[in-house]
C-alpha cells in the first residue's frame, strides 16, 4: 500500500485544490441529475476519494473542513 505522507506544505494545499476541482466537477454534475440526497452524497464522496489516495483520517478530515 502506497501511503502518502503530507506535512504543511505547498503539496498538501496543492493536493486539497486538485481534489476540490473534481469534487466540486462531481457535484455539480450529480446535481444536475437529481437534487435529492445529492448533499449527502458529496459528503461521503469527499471522504472516500481522500482516504482512497491519503490512507490518513486526519487529512481526509483536514480536506473535508477545506470543502464545507
Amino acid at each position: 500500500m502506497n501511503m502518502r505522507m503530507f506535512d504543511e506544505s505547498l503539496e498538501l494545499r496543492e493536493y486539497i485544490t486538485r481534489m476540490r476541482t473534481r469534487l466540486e466537477i462531481f457535484y455539480r454534475e450529480s446535481e444536475r441529475k437529481s437534487n435529492k440526497n445529492s448533499k449527502q452524497i458529496y459528503i461521503s464522496l469527499i471522504t472516500l476519494h481522500v482516504l482512497r489516495d491519503s490512507h490518513n483520517w486526519l487529512f481526509a478530515f483536514k480536506v473535508s473542513l477545506s470543502l464545507s
